[in-house]
């Protein structure tokens, strides 16, 4: 790839549906971002937009959808916005540097869901990360004459209550203004990198270095719990319903009253039965995201090979036109010259030629231009540079995952892989059946027992495994990714540990010290 995405800064930007996100991004970075101007959202999946600072740093602006979206339930939307970061973190090609969360300052009161967001913001980010937190208030321009002194009275109350933002104020957190201007939107992002935090976010910590699924996370207990509540109040009001349901049906003259009922209970079902279902979605774990995201990008390099295909394929109306012009042109100029010839008229003939080359020349540059814009591969979009930074990282864990893979082959253990029966020689289209290995000693020679025992210690030394752990390895331990292209690597993941003899070794090796 031809840009280098390593090591590269982003920040997560998060907040309620129409809280000024996507106008923030839009003013940021001087392109088009959809608005919303209505409680329906715009923005109904992660995507990454660039803002290049004065220095020509590029800051990576990871626009996510709220926890109120109207097209998707608060699971799906952590499940999505996690899948991203930790692979980001895994691989180490973009470090979440900043978290932007917007809140509007005309709001009255904060809404249930308002609250629900900010909760997760909290577990999201952990109170080690909070330092990292900026929250944005917009919608200042709204207020005028004593509606900025209750604007003002309304951002010391955010401020102060630990149910609102007070935990994360206290705990290292600022709040800013967005006056929507480009300047206003510059100075936010310049404080924000300014804090220098490098701590990962919790769930990032969580799901990649604990290995816990999102529902071990401590966002996804919050939410969990939250799912929870919902349904043992749902069927409260179920049990409700089919009592006052029962009275309607022996009191023959209510019919029309036990039928609304019916329906209001079978409505309760059904988000009863909605939370079970997306309650299923915290059970994924960073190596399921892992694969789903590697379908992502296979499904984008086919539909990106489609496309180009079919824009070479098929030609613009100019582009025949000027084809059609070029065969006109070639035809009046064989009728002329055989006119001139016949008339014996060479001067006639050279200036027709002369006249010729010169409209052909024209038509074929304009043919040209036409056909190098159909060529042209499209710029880039927002959604492109998502892809091209997650194609980065699921290569860079897949490459660690091979590296595991040959450092397990490499320790002086038995394989319960089985031994090839037939070896390919050359030339390639020929095969013969192995011969047999000759019984070697059982003793390797000193100099390779030396290396092989320095790289169990190195191992050991670099990742402790306690001792009721050791030898214990599971189906679970492996895990199978595929590339785009279709092709398959196994391998260990992090938490496979070397059978109980190895740690024995070790052991005695430092007590021989």
């Amino acid at each position: 790839m031809s840009e280098d995405y390593r090591s590269a800064i982003g920040i997560l930007v998060m907040g309620l549906t129409g809280a000024g996100k996507s106008t923030f991004i839009s003013q940021l970075t001087r392109s088009s971002v959809d608005i919303g101007h209505s409680l329906e959202s715009c923005t109904t999946s992660v995507d990454v937009f660039v803002y290049r600072r004065r220095h020509g740093q590029k800051v990576y602006l990871i626009d996510t959808p709220g926890f109120d979206d109207s097209h998707k339930d608060n699971i799906a939307t952590l499940n999505e916005i996690a899948g991203y970061i930790c692979t980001f973190y895994a691989a180490g090609n973009l470090r979440i540097a900043g978290v932007l969360y917007f809140q509007r300052i005309s709001d009255v009161r904060m809404t249930g869901s308002s609250l629900k967001s900010l909760r997760i913001l909290e577990r999201l980010c952990g109170d080690e990360c909070f330092p990292k937190v900026t929250v944005v208030t917009t919608f200042w321009s709204f207020l005028q004459g004593d509606q900025t002194v209750v604007g003002e009275e309304r951002e010391r109350n955010l401020k102060k209550e630990p149910s609102f933002f007070g935990t994360i104020i206290n705990g290292g957190a600022s709040m800013v203004r967005y006056s929507d201007s480009y300047d206003s939107a510059c100075e936010i992002v310049e404080h924000t990198l300014d804090k220098r935090v490098s701590t990962p976010l919790r769930i990032q910590k969580e799901m990649v270095d604990k290995e816990l699924s999102l529902a071990e996370t401590d966002v996804g207990l919050y939410l969990e719990g939250d799912l929870l509540a919902l349904r043992e109040k749902y069927e409260r009001v179920i049990a409700e319903l089919s009592r006052e349901y029962d009275e309607a049906i022996a009191d023959s003259q209510d019919e029309d009253v036990a039928t609304t009922i019916s329906e209001e209970r079978k409505t309760y079902e059904e988000r009863i039965r909605q939370g079970v279902v997306a309650q299923k979605g915290l059970s994924v774990t960073y190596q399921d995201m892992i694969r789903k995201q590697q379908n992502l990008i296979a499904e984008d390099v086919h539909n990106e090979h489609a496309s180009s295909a079919r824009a070479i394929e098929e030609k613009s109306a100019r582009e025949i036109e000027l084809e059609e012009q070029l065969q006109r042109t070639e035809m009046d100029y064989i009728r002329q010259v055989n006119i001139a010839r016949r008339d014996k008229e060479a001067k006639v003939v050279n200036a027709f030629q002369q006249g010729y080359e010169m409209s052909r020349k024209d038509v074929l540059e304009q043919l040209r231009r036409e056909r190098t814009k159909r060529e042209k591969f499209p710029q880039k979009q927002a959604s492109r540079t998502l892809v091209d930074l997650l194609r980065v990282a699921v290569v860079d864990v897949v490459e660690f995952i091979q590296g595991a893979q040959r450092r397990s082959d490499s320790f002086p253990v038995e394989s319960t892989r089985p031994k090839p029966r037939y070896a390919k020689t050359d030339p390639p289209t020929h095969w013969k059946r192995q011969k047999k290995p000759q019984q070697r000693s059982n003793t390797y020679s000193e100099h390779s027992r030396v290396l092989c025992q320095e790289a169990t210690y190195q191992y050991y030394a670099d990742e402790p495994q306690d001792d009721d752990t050791l030898g214990q390895q599971s189906d679970d331990d492996h895990m199978t990714v595929s590339y785009p292209e279709g092709t398959s690597v196994i391998g260990p993941s992090r938490s496979a540990h070397p059978p109980r003899q190895l740690r024995r070794a070790y052991d005695s090796h430092l007590a021989m010290q």
